[in-house]
Order: C-alpha cells, then structure tokens, then sequence
C-alpha cells in the first residue's frame, strides 16, 4: 500500500493562510480533495495524511470535515496553540475525532526561537507525550538543536519526552548551517522522523538518511 504522509487542502475564502499571497501564483487557488483524487488515482496511492496550512484551530475543524467526507484522508494533522492555557481543553475536543491524528505548530512563523522553552508550552507537549499523541515540527534549519532538547532525555528539566512521537517538517536548508549541525550532532533522539523538502530544483540532494543524522 503506498500512502501519501503529507498533503494540504486549502480554501482562499477562508481567510487564515496569512503566507499564502498571489505571489505564489501556482498555489494562489483552491486546493481540495477533488483535486487530488485524479492523481492519487494515476499513482495508486490510497490513503493521505492532511496537513494543517494555517495556525488556526479553525482550519483544522475544516480540515476534520473534510475528512469525514473523504474516506481516503486517513488523518488529519492539525494546529493548535501550544502556548495556551485552554490547549488541553482544544486538544481533548479534537481528540473525539479518530481522524485527528497529530499536531503541527507552525515554528518557522515564530520570531523567538526558545519559544519551545516557555512553560506552558513544555507542560502541553508533556500532555502530548502522556498521551503517545504525534507532534510535528515545522522549522528551519537553525532550530533543530533547540527543538531536540525541548524532547529529549537527559539533566535539562526541559528534555524529558522520550515517548513522543515526532516528525521534522524540515523546509530548504542552507547548507553551512546543515552542515555545522552535522558536526555538533548535540542530542541524540533516536524517535524523531524527518521529512525532507529538498531545494527547488534539485530534488534529493540531501538524503534523507544524512539530513535525519543532523538532527537526532
């Protein structure tokens, strides 16, 4: 069975994609299940995993519907506000849905990059990890490091989630920065994936096998 792990819907009208401008001409349109459908069809790929596009907890009740009409979306990876007193209300709610299937802050949108190290948001990835609940982290290449301790284990009280599940949303690195990472290899945490996007253009050119070994 091929399964397509990441893909987006979106709809203009909605309001919430605050990086999605006309100057992204090619993406600047509706993107929705039938959109898919004739392509997941050519390739023989059934199931899809949705990825939220908006740091909105709105677009992810958009996103569950969707969902619910689609049998082919298996899950759903929504956004919710880790920083948020109310995060475990949110989270608990969307938990009733057996499609919501993990949670994507958008970190690359954030301008303090220890944003991860705030109290509220360690004791909301702690609930996260009680409950073996997936995380997805979407960041830049800078962030790795910081992100690792924020999960692993070790004398920082603030690594201290072995048992959750994430995956690196990794977008188009520099490669002086990769390749400083590659020496440091600070944290090793051996339950992290990695999702590499490639630099445009040249599909591939960092495995990612050597990309995964930067950031573990």
């Amino acid at each position: 069975m091929k399964i397509d792990a990441h893909q987006h819907f979106w709809k203009l009208c909605r309001g919430d994609y605050t990086w999605l401008t006309p100057d992204h001409s090619r993406l600047y349109r509706d993107f929705l299940p039938d959109d898919i459908i004739p392509h997941l069809e050519a390739r023989g790929i059934q199931p899809t995993i949705v990825v939220q596009a908006a740091p909105t907890v709105a677009e992810t009740e958009f996103l569950l519907e969707l969902a619910s009409q689609h049998p082919f979306v298996a899950g759903v990876v929504g956004w919710l506000d880790l920083a948020s007193r109310q995060f475990e209300e949110s989270y608990r709610r969307l938990r009733q849905c057996d499609k919501f299937v993990g949670v994507r802050p958008m970190l690359q949108d954030l301008q303090e990059d220890d944003w991860v190290l705030q109290d509220a948001v360690i004791e909301n990835i702690s609930l996260l990890a009680r409950d073996s609940f997936p995380i997805d982290l979407l960041v830049f290449p800078q962030a790795p490091p910081l992100r690792a301790r924020t999960v692993a284990t070790g004398s920082d009280p603030s690594c201290r989630h072995r048992s959750l599940g994430q995956t690196v949303d990794q977008r188009p690195a520099v490669r002086p920065v990769a390749k400083r990472y590659s020496r440091t290899r600070e944290v090793p945490v051996g339950h992290v994936q990695v999702i590499w996007h490639g630099d445009r253009g040249r599909p591939g050119k960092m495995a990612p096998r050597r990309f995964a070994s930067l950031c573990l």
